[in-house]
Order: structure tokens, then C-alpha cells, then sequence
């Protein structure tokens, strides 16, 4: 279905609205500062609705790479204090590891230069509220520019389901489990110090309402590529390939978004991925669940 289809849609119950840094004094002041080791509320939005478009810019007073790893991007819904959300401010974007560089999928961007604006096109309903924090744990004050575009609405569907994203690493034993009626909707790869050929980098296996075996993704080169050789961009997959670090290890990133084939669970999902010991792997997993 093309994502066009409903533009001409009018309907009723429904208010655009948007939080931003916006000067509110008329100049040119459309940014906020974010103090060394404390904790901004971007948003507190208390009625049902639906965030339509998240937008974040900064400026250099820290080094990106510091910036990027070091700002806790935290989301919660409706009241609750257990985020969502909980994960660097790159790492969401696409940029792990502290990295910068563009990034075109559908659901979330950087760009147009070294992935200097970060961009996300998830909707992520509420029925009670919303708030967006985040946390600055860089030496610096950072300076910094946001949109946050969502609508009021009257009331929600009960298919709508909450958004949510995790990272997994090594200290989790690359291991997650969600409770509840949902699906899995994208996952970003973060390697470090790549040294094997990219098909034996994973295997992942999912555990869908109590049943294993029943959907395994494959080796790496399948589940990011699609076909298995060419590793190219597009929509929905892509790479992008990170020169090596100072201490000569090579970075690269690995997305797949899926949007026309979500892994939908009633009851429950477990996850494990097999990962070779001497690469260091970060994994970020974006789903929705009720």
C-alpha cells in the first residue's frame, strides 16, 4: 500500500501540534542547552495521541563522536517510569558506536551530511501522555535543536499498539524477551572489528508464543541483504561501511527495516543471537506491542 494513499483523508478528532526549541522570545535562539550530567524533558504531553516526527540537531561544543554516544534518548507512555525507550541518541538514528554519517531508510534518517540531522517517522501512540527525555553525559553543555510533531486525538484504536526499542549486547548474552500481543518491525547491526566473512557473523533465533524453530533468521548476509551477495541500500535494508577506528578496528552498520513483512507474536517473542566471540556487536531492536 503506498504511503501517499490516505494524504487527501480528511477526518475529524485529530490536531497537528508540535514541541520544539523554538525561541519563544522571536530571535534567532531556536535551541535549548542541555547542562553536563543532567536530564532535559523534551516533551510532556498529556492527552491521547499519536508522534508523528522526531527531529534533533546540535552543535559542536563536544566532539560528534562523544555526543552522539553519550546522550541517553529515553521515551515513556502513558505515565509509566519504565521507559520504552532507553538508548543512545545515535544509536536510535542509525549511528552506533558514536558514529556519524547519513543514513536513508524510511522510519528513521540522518542526514544531509554526516548524518548531522537526526530524523524518526515512527508513529508511537499514547492514550494518556507522553514524555521524551534526554540525558546529557558529556563533559560539555550541548547545545541543542529539536522538533517533536505528534496529533491530539480523541481516542485511539485498540490495535494500536505501543513503540518500543531496545538495545542488546554481549552483557545480555545477545538474549531479549517481550511479553505481550505485538511485532517486530526493524533491527539496527553494530559491529566492531569485523574479521570473518559477513554470512557467519549471526544467527538468530526466535521463539514465537512458546514455540521455537519457528522463525530463525538465517546468517547475517540473508536476514540484512535480502539475497544473500548484494549488499546494497534501499528502503528497507542497506549497509553502510565505517572507515576503521584509531585503534585500526573497522565499524560498520547493518539495517533492515520490516515494513512489508513485521514478525507478529500474540503472546510472546524470545530472542537469541549467536554471535562469534571476538566481534563486538551492538543490536538494536525497534517493535510494537500491547
Amino acid at each position: 500500500m503506498s504511503i501517499l494513499c490516505h494524504m487527501a483523508d480528511l477526518r475529524s478528532g485529530i490536531k497537528s501540534k508540535r514541541i520544539s526549541s523554538f525561541d519563544v522570545y522571536g530571535g534567532n535562539g531556536d535551541f535549548i542547552y542541555l547542562p553536563a550530567n543532567e536530564t532535559y524533558t523534551v516533551a510532556d504531553i498529556n492527552c491521547c495521541g499519536i508522534i508523528r516526527h522526531l527531529w534533533f540537531t546540535h552543535t559542536n561544543e563536544v566532539p560528534e563522536d562523544d555526543l552522539r554516544q553519550n546522550v541517553i534518548l529515553r521515551m515513556y507512555w502513558d505515565g509509566s517510569d519504565k521507559p520504552a525507550v532507553e538508548t543512545s541518541l545515535g544509536e536510535f538514528f542509525g549511528q552506533g558506536f558514536g558514529g556519524y554519517h547519513n543514513t536513508f531508510a524510511l522510519p528513521v534518517q540522518g542526514g544531509p551530511s554526516a548524518g548531522s540531522a537526526l530524523v524518526s517517522y515512527f508513529p508511537m501512540p499514547f492514550r494518556k501522555g507522553a514524555r521524551i527525555t534526554l540525558e546529557n553525559k558529556c563533559p560539555n553543555e550541548i547545545r541543542t535543536y529539536f522538533y517533536v510533531d505528534y496529533e491530539s486525538r480523541e481516542q485511539l484504536s485498540d490495535k494500536d499498539a505501543y513503540f518500543y526499542a531496545r538495545k542488546i549486547t554481549s552483557e545480555d548474552e545477545y538474549r531479549f524477551d517481550i511479553t505481550g500481543c505485538g511485532q517486530i518491525v526493524g533491527v539496527n547491526l553494530f559491529v566492531e572489528g569485523l574479521s570473518r566473512p559477513f554470512s557467519e557473523l549471526w544467527n538468530c533465533s526466535l521463539s514465537i508464543d512458546g514455540k521455537s524453530g519457528g522463525y530463525d533468521l538465517c546468517g547475517s548476509d540473508f536476514f540484512f541483504t535480502r539475497d544473500g551477495w548484494n549488499i546494497n541500500g534501499g528502503i528497507s535494508s542497506g549497509v553502510i561501511d565505517h572507515a576503521p577506528t584509531a585503534n585500526g578496528a573497522k565499524r560498520e552498520q547493518y539495517y533492515r527495516f520490516l515494513l512489508d513483512a513485521p514478525i507478529r507474536f500474540r503472546e510472546s517473542l524470545s530472542c537469541f543471537v549467536s554471535v562469534p566471540s571476538n566481534e563486538n556487536l551492538e543490536i538494536l531492536w525497534y517493535w510494537y506491542s500491547i
